[in-house]
């Protein structure tokens, strides 16, 4: 399921740095401040040791909730995204061939990730699959979820810092967080789906602190 994880992975990375896309316009400053606290995981309803030919279905869950503040502005909230997929069980290595069968995002959503990672939750309501994915016709067209994780192991810590100057504008940016493991069950349109045998998905739990400042000089 190696193709499932990296849709999870890409949604962290963009999660993360996403206080670095602040832009300065000339004779300016601009101060942007982001904090977050998010939940992935891959699960599947997949029985272990079903027989070749059996289809099932597993989904990526990325899940957060965020505060930004932009040179002033404010704004933030949770959001789930969610890409769900079709699994057959074959033969041969790595044993499955997982089909992207629908993906969608929702803002209208509960989401509690505990400050200390000690656990958290997400559920959302129809959340549509079709509206930017080209789903198979008569493909399923939302699903409703609820996922809950408890953190496990240690607790990773990292921080970055980093200056630029190209003698018109100069800018300082900065990012801290944590990171753990996790295990993760949720339900999906009432059917129980949980985290796969496999090894290579693991279930996370972070946080981030983000901020940058950009000065311009006037033209």
């Amino acid at each position: 399921m190696r193709r499932l994880f990296s849709v999870v992975a890409v949604l962290s990375v963009a999660f993360a740095s996403r206080a670095g896309q602040a832009i300065a316009a000339p004779n300016s400053v601009n101060v942007f401040h982001f904090k977050g606290r998010a939940a992935s995981a891959v699960l599947t309803d997949c029985a272990f040791g079903s027989a070749v030919g059996t289809e099932c279905r597993a989904i990526s869950v990325f899940a957060f909730e965020q505060r930004i503040n932009d040179d002033g502005e404010r704004f933030g909230g949770p959001g789930v995204n969610v890409t769900l997929f079709r699994i057959v069980i074959t033969d041969v290595a790595p044993g499955y061939v997982a089909t992207p069968i629908g993906s969608g995002f929702t803002d209208i959503a509960s989401v509690d990730v505990k400050a200390n990672l000690a656990g958290g939750s997400a559920s959302a309501t129809d959340v549509r699959l079709c509206d930017f994915f080209p789903c198979e016709p008569g493909a399923l067209a939302n699903i409703s979820l609820s996922v809950q994780w408890t953190g496990y192991g240690a607790t990773s810590k990292f921080k970055a810092h980093d200056k630029f100057n190209d003698g018109f504008c100069t800018g300082n940016f900065h990012n801290a967080g944590t990171f753990t493991f996790a295990h993760a069950t949720g339900v999906v349109n009432g059917v129980i789906f949980v985290e796969p045998v496999i090894i290579g998905f693991p279930a996370t739990l972070q946080t981030d602190k983000s901020g940058s400042v950009v000065r311009c000089q006037p033209l």
